[in-house]
């Protein structure tokens, strides 16, 4: 049975969960300059929601993290579907602001498709990976387990998603100037987020606010039960 804490908990995690993985996507194609080099701000958000989705399959198990993970898919295509259906609706002749809704939101259906393989293929390797490790190293080691998982996930995102987003855009010819800072980068602050978030994970797990996994699935985290 779920305790009130818990599920406030995982409320909280869920909402930034979707929260972070939309303004990496929205953020994609905001350049920053790198010296001579561009990368993309989206590149800054994602480690967020990698080391988010560690922390989230360690305190509540595989099963959760994967039905987190399948839900914010969902939820992102909703999204994108809404903004791409309303922006082309007719606006007042007076309001000139239709092309900066078009430059940001138009392509929200090609950045979907992007992040859709990039993080089903990384984010789900992500927590299969955290959580596979987890029964090998006993438990132990967890800012170990997320570092190794997350750059794995983020190297196999950055490549595909970035390919796919930027395939016909003005940012074409940076392809792997940004392939290459946006892996530096998230491997940079996947690191630096490794200590903080190995203290909440340390911190939750003496309290109440998580899930208490049973003995069957310790032994196998993939098992599909409730």
């Amino acid at each position: 049975m779920i305790k009130d804490n818990q599920f406030r908990c995982l409320v909280f995690f869920s909402m930034l969960y979707v929260a972070l993985g939309l303004c990496a996507e929205l953020l994609v194609y905001k350049p920053i300059s790198m010296g001579h080099s561009v990368a993309s701000a989206g590149s800054f958000i994602s480690p967020f929601w990698f080391i988010l989705s560690d922390i989230i399959a360690e305190l509540y198990g595989y099963k959760a993290a994967k039905n987190m993970f399948y839900c914010m898919l969902v939820v992102d295509f909703i999204v994108a579907l809404i903004l791409v259906l309303l922006i082309h609706f007719p606006s007042p002749l007076t309001w000139h602001g239709e092309s900066d809704y078009e430059m940001i939101f138009g392509p929200l259906l090609k950045l979907f498709l992007a992040t859709f393989v990039g993080f089903f293929i990384g984010g789900f390797l992500n927590i299969r990976l955290v959580t596979k490790w987890k029964v090998l190293l006993k438990g132990r080691y967890f800012w170990l387990r997320s570092i190794g998982a997350s750059m794995i996930g983020e190297i196999i995102f950055t490549s595909l998603g970035f390919a796919i987003m930027l395939y016909g855009t003005t940012f074409q010819g940076e392809l792997v100037s940004m392939i290459f800072w946006g892996i530096a980068l998230k491997a940079t602050i996947n690191i630096l987020l490794s200590f903080p978030a190995n203290i909440v994970v340390f911190v939750l797990k003496k309290t109440d606010c998580t899930r208490v996994i049973a003995s069957e699935e310790i032994a196998n985290p993939f098992l599909q039960k409730a």
